[in-house]
């Protein structure tokens, strides 16, 4: 019986672990506007913008929705967890 409880709880474990890790397991950040919103799709670090224009206009993009913004206007995340500024590639 308390292998049973152990297995349970590495399991769980396991599972807690595949929520926290993305898809591809190197992906940090993807936001693809396809809910238009400015809220990222998947995030390693905060999700949410740190600033944003307040009426988002979104377009149609290369692949699915775009962010149209103005000159002036910003669309700003945190990097913190989101970005690896040592190595990685970022991509539109």
């Amino acid at each position: 019986m308390p292998s049973r409880i152990l297995f349970s709880i590495f399991l769980l474990g396991l599972l807690g672990r595949s929520f926290a890790c993305a898809e591809p397991p190197e992906l940090l950040f993807h936001l693809s506007f396809d809910s238009q919103t400015a809220t990222a799709d998947f995030a390693c670090g905060d999700r949410r913008p740190q600033s944003a224009v307040k009426d988002l206009h979104f377009v149609p993009g290369v692949k699915g929705q775009g962010l149209f913004l103005q000159p002036g206007q910003r669309c700003v995340y945190s990097l913190a967890k989101n970005l690896d500024t040592s190595q990685g590639t970022f991509s539109c």
